[in-house]
Order: structure tokens, then sequence, then C-alpha cells
């Protein structure tokens, strides 16, 4: 089931997961020494910094289940296509959930 080229059919939201750590790696951990560079890694990744929540680590996996979902309907041609099949299976399951500022809510 796995489409060539596509990141967000990859694991249970794995690719979301690594998406929001390397942005608060970039954004607000990174203190640009390289001797504190692995304990800046883990700790982007730890639960106890609150970076990546079970709760967000969830939501990337529904989201990755939207986009499977949306495959398994039907066979896309293009990315314009995925978008449309997953706004289409949103709204048929009637969720209200949008794309915009996905990875980067707080």
């Amino acid at each position: 089931m796995w489409v060539k080229g596509h990141p967000e059919l990859a694991g249970v939201g794995v690719e979301y997961s690594w998406g929001k750590a390397k942005h608060k790696f970039r954004r607000d951990v990174n203190d640009c020494v390289a001797a504190h560079l692995h304990s800046n890694i883990v700790k982007c990744f730890s639960r106890s910094e609150k970076f990546l929540p079970l709760a967000r680590v969830r939501k990337f996996a529904r989201k990755t289940r939207a986009y499977r979902c949306a495959y398994r309907e039907e066979q896309p041609n293009s990315l314009a296509d995925v978008e449309k099949l997953v706004k289409a299976y949103k709204s048929h399951r009637s969720a209200e959930v949008f794309d915009k500022k996905f990875c980067h809510a707080e």
C-alpha cells in the first residue's frame, strides 16, 4: 500500500512527527554548540519537554490514516487529486480538521 514519493503515508504519522521535531529544534532548542547536539536532539523528541505529546502524535496518525483511506478509495494521478480525495474523505466523515498550519499548531 506504499505509494512511492508520498511521505505522508509513512508509518503512523512518523514524517509529521519528524517535521515537528525538526521545526522545534531549529526554532527553539538549537544553541549552535556542537557538544550539545545530541542532548538537544533528544530534548526535541522527549515527552517531558512537551514538544511531541501523545495527543499530537495521535493527530499525526489520524492524518496519515486519512491519506491512506483516500488512496484506498481511488488511484489518484497527481498531488491535487490526492488533496481532493482527502478533502472529500474528511467531508464524508464530517471531520472539521483543516491542513493549514497542522504541524505547527500549538
